[in-house]
């Protein structure tokens, strides 16, 4: 995570925990870092989450177009997501079909 932070010069944190229940999570940098930014994290404008949402969707709608197999793994929920951003990009197309 330190290399990723420093490689892509963004704000990371890490927990990780064991299959032991009664251990406690490893957390990185610390516990006191990670509380930090995940309350940053929190506070993201309601539209920059709605953006950034939008963004995987299209990411995993192209990926599954190029023959990956990524919507398998998706649940339910995303996956009407990406059902909804289909038909959008259906409609866009249909659009600019009539237009020329």
């Amino acid at each position: 995570v330190r290399e990723l932070t420093t490689l892509c010069k963004i704000e990371a944190c890490a927990i990780i925990l064991s299959p032991d229940f009664d251990s406690q999570p490893e957390v990185w940098p610390s516990h006191a870092g990670a509380q930090q930014l995940l309350s940053e994290f929190k506070k993201l404008p309601q539209k920059r989450l709605k953006e950034n949402r939008q963004k995987d969707l299209k990411k995993f709608m192209f990926q599954s177009l190029g023959g990956k197999r990524i919507l398998q793994s998706m649940n339910v929920m995303d996956l009407n997501e990406v059902g909804l951003l289909v038909e959008q990009n259906l409609q866009d197309i249909d659009k600019r079909i009539h237009v020329l």
